[in-house]
């Protein structure tokens, strides 16, 4: 090969990576507080990435349900994004992060839970939550909501769950 081949090669292989999507994604990692700012034991350290970047936008949200019941436990939630009707959501309007997780059932590896599946709604731009206990063919209801700071994880003083209101 030529040294101008090798140099045509060259820039076409790196014109071509700067194509290449990379990952997309943003961390929430807060404690659950009550609407007063007051920290609960518990909180959600989620991600919201998209899939194939640069052809989805961000939809998609993994991650765990930390210190669930204050037991020190983990439970795994995911999820997606997307618009919510503003009279589910605690004082918010809007796309939220929908993220569900098996935090507070009985059967999370612990005693004292409730039986329930939880669903969140976090709304990332008033930084609001809103927590619901699905009741397996009974509906959903509201146990909880508050507020929330990104990234500020482990407040002392949160001796109390966000599932016991």
């Amino acid at each position: 090969m030529t040294m101008k081949r090798i140099l045509f090669l060259l820039v076409v292989a790196a014109m071509c990576a700067a194509f290449v999507p990379t990952a997309s994604a943003t961390l929430y990692n807060f404690t659950l507080r009550d609407t007063s700012g007051n920290a609960y034991c518990d909180g959600l350290y989620l991600v919201l990435y998209s899939p194939n970047p640069g052809v989805t936008p961000k939809s998609e949200v993994d991650g765990y349900h930390w210190n669930d019941n204050c037991a020190s436990a983990y439970a795994a939630a995911n999820g997606f994004k997307a618009g919510v009707y503003s009279g589910y959501q605690y004082s918010g309007t809007g796309a939220v992060l929908i993220v569900s997780d098996p935090g507070y059932s009985s059967n999370a590896g612990y005693t004292g839970g409730y039986g329930y599946n939880t669903l969140w709604l976090v709304n990332t731009t008033a930084r609001h939550w809103t927590g619901y206990f699905g009741t397996y063919g009974g509906g959903q209801y509201i146990f909880n909501y508050g507020t929330w700071i990104n990234g500020a994880v482990s407040q002392s003083g949160g001796t109390k769950t966000a599932g016991k209101r």
